[in-house]
């Protein structure tokens, strides 16, 4: 049977990057999957492409960078994701330059609102403590409790960002760069 839904990681930049380099990043969590009501310092990167490498423009930028705790969305993928109704993502200023060319480019932080308990726990494996799910082994998808969300964290492991496949077909097809989407058989213990 098709997933209809895939885990959304950001994909590793070529060696050269291009990187992100944290220069202010207020102290939220926009990892969580909840509402945040202030920011009150700015959002402030770089993204920097290795001075070993000779060509640094054909490093470009791409549509998701992920630092840490952060995401950072294009333009063109904010304008991707209201074209599809996408409504449960909270976005921020943020102030980021890449520096081969010394461009400010426009980007956003990105917070993905909700978190669905999405994970079919008698065909997992799973290490828990305490009712806690401390490592994930093998991870297999109860869709019916996700049923109706387009994007959203899997309440069992916060840091993985879910999303329907009619989001992932669209990004391929608008060639968003800097991620990639599994399915939920060919995740492995790790990977966030």
């Amino acid at each position: 049977m098709e997933s209809n839904y895939y885990i959304m990681l950001g994909a590793s930049p070529h060696w050269a990057g291009p990187s992100v380099t944290k220069i202010n990043e207020p102290d939220a969590f926009t990892n969580r999957g909840r509402v945040i009501n202030e920011i009150d310092e700015p959002y402030k990167f770089l993204l920097e492409v290795d001075s070993r490498e000779k060509n640094h423009l054909d490093h470009p930028a791409l549509d998701v960078q992920v630092t840490g705790k952060t995401l950072l969305f294009s333009k063109r993928l904010i304008t991707l994701l209201n074209e599809l109704g996408i409504d449960n993502i909270q976005y921020f200023d943020a102030n980021v330059v890449y520096t081969p060319t010394d461009t400010t480019l426009d980007y956003k932080v990105a917070n993905i609102i909700g978190a669905i308990s999405g994970v079919d726990i008698n065909n997992s494996e799973l290490i828990i403590d305490d009712d806690i799910i401390i490592e994930i082994e093998k991870l297999s998808f109860d869709e019916d409790k996700m049923s109706g969300h387009k994007i959203f964290r899997l309440e069992e492991s916060i840091l993985h960002i879910i999303v329907h496949k009619s989001i992932k077909e669209a990004m391929e097809a608008s060639k968003i760069t800097g991620v990639m989407f599994l399915t939920d058989d060919e995740f492995e213990p790790g990977m966030i």
